[in-house]
């Protein structure tokens, strides 16, 4: 439905020109939607450090569509990705090669590593913070790392947590599911929960 779905401040893809550019209209979208609005504002809008700066703080994916500029700011990316680790994939190469930045990044989310700088994913300190968020990140990190025992063990360790917190989540579904009789009916996505919950309980 394009500009006019059925979200908060839809109607600024349909605004006058003159209220794209309004900054207090776009920000007014607030949290959930800014990062949209700001899609929709005016050029001059998007090149307006403090507005993006307001922007990102709400949701850092509100990023995306500041302007180039904006994008190698580093104290916005900064912002940015300490609100949302991916939103480092909007940030400028030199940035997104930039320690401290893809630290906050990948603290907040571990997969955010992949959008990272070669350099970075040889970093260790980095790549044992985004694999001890998120164990599947190990994916990412420099190949000579891949092999480094106490990263992989730090990615077997984050998997496995949690893996069985989903299994005990899952026996919990399955106990209320068999209180009422309808365990047998699980659904397959359940019935994979379990099965890899079994897999890494042992």
């Amino acid at each position: 439905t394009g500009a006019t779905g059925a979200w908060p401040g839809a109607w600024l893809g349909l605004a006058s020109e003159a209220l794209r550019g309004d900054s207090e209209v776009v920000l007014a979208a607030g949290t959930r939607y800014v990062a949209r609005a700001l899609s929709y504002a005016t050029d001059a809008v998007k090149e307006d450090r403090a507005v993006v700066l307001v922007a990102v703080r709400m949701d850092g994916m509100a990023l995306r569509y500041a302007a180039g500029s904006i994008k190698g700011d580093r104290e916005v990316v900064l912002e940015a990705v300490r609100q949302s680790g991916q939103a480092l994939q909007y940030a400028t190469g030199s940035l997104r090669a930039d320690r401290a930045v893809a630290f906050e990044a990948v603290r907040q989310d571990g997969d955010a590593l992949r959008w990272a700088g070669a350099v970075i994913k040889a970093d260790k300190d980095v790549a044992l913070a985004a694999v001890r968020k998120e164990g599947r990140t190990l994916e990412f990190v420099a190949e000579a790392l891949q092999a480094d025992r106490e990263v992989v063990l730090a990615a077997v360790d984050q998997a496995q947590a949690r893996a069985q917190a989903t299994f005990r989540s899952t026996l919990a579904l399955i106990a209320r599911a068999g209180a009422t009789g309808t365990v047998l009916s699980a659904s397959a996505t359940l019935r994979a929960h379990l099965r890899q919950g079994l897999l890494y309980a042992r």
